[in-house]
C-alpha cells in the first residue's frame, strides 16, 4: 500500500481517539479499574504543527533514545540484551526486537525484553520455526489478540515476524492511542483499522491485518476467530469481573484451537483495595501447556544501585489451550 494512504489511515484513528478520550468528557467506563482511573488520567497527548506529542504513564517503561539516555541507561540495555541470550531467544526475533526499539525511538530496556521473551516462550510452546517466513501461520495461528499492549511493541514484533498474521490490539481508549501511534512508526506498510461496532466485524477482519479495539468495547471479541491471546502484566490491573469476561470472550472464539499466554503478578492490590489473584482467574478446565514462576520476571535491571531490583511481588506465567 502507498505510504501516504497508510499515513492517512493511522492519522484518522489517532484523531478519532484523541477527540473522544483527550478532548471529550474524560468519563471512564465500567471496564476501567481503580488503577487506570488514576494512571490513565496521567497520559499527556497534544498535537503541535501536525505532530503528536505524547507521554504515557503506567503502560510500560519507555526510555527515549537520546545520547544522554544511551549513557545513563547503558547497564539496563546491556543486561536486558543478556536476558535474551540467557533464555535462548531466537536470533531473528532478537534482531526484530532491536530494530523495532530503534524505530520507536526508545532504548531497549527490560520493558522491551519481557515482551520479546514472552513471544519467544509462545513460539517454543507452539513449536514455531523462526526459519519460516510465516512462522505462526505455519502452525495454524492466523489471528492473534494482544490484550493491553504497551506502545504497540508486542503487536509490532508479531507483525514483523509474520506479516500476514492478523493482530488485534486491545487497550483502554486513552492507552490505545499510544499503541496506534507507535505501530504507525514501526508498521508503515499496514492498513490499520479500528473496530467500532459489532456489525461488520467480519468485513474488517477480511480487509485488514492490523486492527485496534478499545477495551471499552471488549465484548466485540466474542465469537471472533482468534487463535492466540496474549496478556503481559496488564490483567493484574483489571477488576476480577473484567478478567472473567475476557476469559469468556476468549472461550467463545470461533477458532478450532484457542491458546492463551498470560504473565502477571500472583497478587496485586488495586488502589480501591480490590485484590487481584492470578490463581483466581477462571482457568477452569483449560489444558495447561506451561505453568511456572516466570524466570525473567522476578527482578529487573536498573542503572542505579542495586543493579538488579525485585518486583513488588512474584510473577507467574502460564500457557494454556482453552479449547
Amino acid at each position: 500500500m502507498p505510504r501516504g494512504e497508510t499515513e492517512v489511515m493511522y492519522q484518522s484513528i489517532l484523531e478519532d481517539l484523541y477527540q473522544r478520550y483527550y478532548q471529550g468528557s474524560g468519563d471512564t467506563s465500567s471496564v476501567t479499574s481503580s488503577f487506570w482511573h488514576d494512571f490513565g488520567g496521567r497520559h499527556a497527548v497534544t498535537i503541535e504543527d501536525g505532530q503528536w506529542k505524547a507521554m504515557g504513564f503506567g503502560i510500560g517503561y519507555f526510555v527515549t533514545d537520546t545520547w544522554g539516555n544511551a549513557i545513563r541507561h547503558f547497564p539496563e540495555t546491556l543486561l536486558s540484551k543478556q536476558l535474551l541470550a540467557k533464555h535462548q531467544c531466537a536470533t531473528r526475533l532478537a534482531e526484530i526486537a532491536y530494530t523495532l526499539a530503534r524505530l520507536s525511538g526508545r532504548r531497549f530496556v527490560f520493558d522491551c525484553a519481557k515482551q520479546v521473551l514472552a513471544v519467544n516462550e509462545i513460539r517454543k510452546g507452539l513449536a514455531v520455526s523462526m526459519t519460516d517466513p510465516h512462522p505462526f501461520r505455519k502452525r495454524d495461528v492466523r489471528v492473534v489478540c494482544v490484550i493491553g499492549d504497551g506502545y504497540g511493541y508486542c503487536t509490532s514484533i508479531l507483525k514483523r515476524l509474520d506479516p500476514e498474521l492478523t493482530v488485534i490490539s486491545v487497550n483502554l481508549g486513552r492507552s490505545l492511542f499510544f499503541d496506534v501511534l507507535y505501530s504507525k512508526k514501526c508498521l508503515t506498510e499496514e492498513r490499520p483499522a479500528i473496530m467500532t461496532a459489532m456489525g461488520g466485524r467480519e468485513d474488517i477482519l477480511g480487509a485488514h491485518t492490523l486492527i485496534f479495539l478499545e477495551a471499552e468495547n471488549y465484548q466485540y471479541l466474542s465469537g471472533l476467530p482468534v487463535d492466540l491471546f496474549i496478556n503481559i502484566t496488564s490483567m493484574q490491573e483489571m477488576e476480577p469481573g473484567v478478567v472473567d469476561n475476557y476469559f469468556r470472550y476468549m472461550r467463545e472464539s470461533s477458532a478450532d484451537k484457542v491458546h492463551f499466554y498470560c504473565c502477571n503478578r500472583l497478587e496485586k492490590r488495586l488502589p480501591d483495595s480490590t485484590l487481584v489473584n492470578f490463581h483466581d482467574y477462571p482457568w477452569n478446565n483449560s489444558t495447561v501447556l506451561m505453568d511456572e514462576l516466570c524466570a525473567w520476571h522476578q527482578r529487573y535491571p536498573s542503572s542505579g544501585i542495586p543493579v538488579w531490583r525485585k518486583f513488588d511481588g512474584p510473577h507467574q506465567h502460564r500457557f494454556v489451550r482453552l479449547k
